[in-house]
């Protein structure tokens, strides 16, 4: 299975287009009979065969696993992308902003106002 995917960019927020593909082999086997033990025990090779219980099979809920089971774990317009200012919100792959950002961390932004006796 192959197509192009349009995505949002996880750090600038741009639209951008990506192919993907993947293979896939789906083994279908009826469902096991209603008059065995409630409790089975699966082999390793049971876990590969998705069993059918209705006269009608969904092609469309296995497309869709295979699908998301494709998608990157993160999306991102390119490896490099450097995201959106924290400040002033400006798409940084367009034009740097003028904003100094602050040093350190932003949780522990209140410890710099705190004095001790004796500064």
């Amino acid at each position: 299975m192959s197509g192009r995917f349009r995505f949002k960019c996880g750090r600038c927020l741009e639209v951008y287009s990506h192919d993907l593909g993947c293979d896939f082999r789906v083994c279908l086997a009826p469902g096991p009979s209603d008059s065995g033990p409630s409790e089975v025990e699966l082999s390793e090779e049971d876990l590969s065969v998705d069993f059918v219980t209705e006269e009608q099979i969904d092609l469309d809920e296995i497309i869709r696993e295979q699908i998301y089971l494709s998608l990157p774990m993160k999306c991102l317009c390119r490896e490099d992308c450097p995201g959106l200012c924290p400040v002033c919100g400006a798409d940084l792959n367009k034009a740097k902003c003028e904003c100094q950002p602050e040093k350190g961390h932003p949780g522990f932004s209140k410890l710099r106002a705190l004095r001790l006796k004796g500064d």
